[in-house]
């Protein structure tokens, strides 16, 4: 966000996102038009491929926790 002002980022708490399920997470992410960028590399993937197969979702990057 320090290097690209414009992009309109939310984080989970900004969202409202604490505590919903993954489907429930994916739904809005597409209802809204957004990328979804997550930690969560156990459940995200299989909730993810099950979603698209009757959604349209903009994009899911997974990004591991080790990172900064």
């Amino acid at each position: 966000m320090r290097r690209e002002p414009t992009i309109d980022f939310q984080t989970p708490y900004t969202a409202e996102l604490g505590g919903l399920k993954d489907a429930k997470v994916l739904a809005i992410a597409a209802q809204q038009g957004r990328v979804l960028v997550t930690h969560n590399r156990k459940t995200m993937p299989l909730k993810f491929a099950e979603f698209i197969t009757n959604n349209h979702i903009a994009g899911i990057i997974i990004v591991s926790r080790k990172l900064s």
